[in-house]
């Protein structure tokens, strides 16, 4: 069982950094290779935020943690995206980049789902 108190403290490091490097100017990122490096970072980037939240709901013992670790990722990359036209100067809104995040929150949930059920499997001795 994961502990509550670090679990939180994770995410909300995490969360504080995100927002902090999605509203300032980024002059470099390692190249990835690829021309779509930028949603690569930002996959990633709320892969880990979905993980984190999992986590916390999961320390916490809340009924809809799947739910809410879909949500908020989700919720909070549209606000970032929106604060992105408005608060920065060197940042603009990309609906690729609301898409990109939704795909690494929804990469996320499929690896955690398929974690819940092997563990669910293994427990119950039910083999697939």
């Amino acid at each position: 069982m994961p502990n509550k108190q670090l679990a939180l403290v994770a995410l909300l490091s995490f969360v504080a950094a995100l927002t902090v490097l999605s509203l300032i100017s980024i002059t470099s990122m390692p190249d990835l290779g690829t021309n779509n490096d930028d949603k690569i970072y930002h996959a990633i980037a709320y892969f880990i935020f979905t993980i984190l939240t999992y986590n916390y709901f999961y320390s916490i013992k809340i009924k809809y943690k799947m739910l809410l670790s879909f949500s908020i990722p989700v919720i909070y990359g549209i606000i970032i995206e929106f604060l992105q036209s408005v608060v920065s100067s060197t940042r603009v809104s990309d609906f690729y980049d609301a898409v990109a995040n939704f795909t690494g929150v929804v990469i996320a949930l499929i690896l955690i789902k398929f974690i819940v059920n092997l563990k669910l499997n293994k427990n119950n001795h039910l083999h697939f």
